[in-house]
């Protein structure tokens, strides 16, 4: 065996390892919370001695941000997934809002005078928010440029997208009255949103 190919057989072991370790850190967490769950529970569920995990992880902080890494990733994909079964511009840009609005209402907490979004249960201290805004950002630039005319100018995506984004998070800074709707009175917003996004796309010119 040579030495590039022994080279790749230990990072294919070693990213195993490190998928392990995330994938039990993330059980734990959603069952005792990150603040709970020390090195050694994740190494002990993991099946290897709590020395032996700092060859992959420099902290439970870095093992923490990996499994953000993670859910979203897999969150991303889902998204993707699903607009790809939407055939035309407001289906495509309905479901990445309604993603967005189940999950913040399914992981919001209160703090200070409003409430934050999870990534999952858990993990309080991810910063979710900014990292899926950029995402959202990028997709919906994606979508507006195959919905456009051919010679849209790149500034105007991305205005266009900046517009649209602001809509679909209107409102997502949700304050504590947010956790007390009723079933109804969350379908009532989502109706009122997504007329909001159907509008601002009417008046940039898009067909919907």
């Amino acid at each position: 065996m040579g030495p590039s190919l022994m080279l790749k057989n230990k990072n294919e072991r070693d990213e195993a390892v490190r998928t392990q370790i995330v994938e039990q850190a993330r059980l734990l967490f959603e069952r005792y919370g990150q603040s709970k769950t020390t090195m050694s529970d994740i190494a002990e569920a993991a099946g290897m001695s709590p020395a032996h995990i700092y060859n992959f992880f420099k902290g439970k902080n870095e093992i923490i941000d990996a499994v953000g890494d993670q859910v979203f990733s897999s969150f991303a994909k889902k998204i993707k997934k699903e607009i790809d079964t939407k055939k035309d511009l407001f289906e495509k840009i309905a479901t990445i809002f309604l993603f967005i609005y189940k999950h913040n209402r399914d992981h919001a907490f209160p703090k200070d005078d409003g409430l934050c979004i999870k990534i999952c249960e858990g993990i309080d201290g991810w910063d979710f928010e900014k990292k899926f805004e950029g995402f959202v950002l990028k997709t919906v630039s994606d979508i507006i440029k195959q919905a456009a005319e051919p010679d849209i100018s790149g500034d105007k995506v991305r205005n266009d997208a900046r517009t649209i984004l602001d809509c679909m998070f209107f409102g997502a800074v949700y304050t504590e009255i947010f956790r007390s709707l009723s079933a109804k009175e969350h379908e009532q917003r989502v109706r009122y949103q997504l007329e909001f996004i159907r509008s601002a796309l009417l008046q940039r010119g898009y067909v919907v």
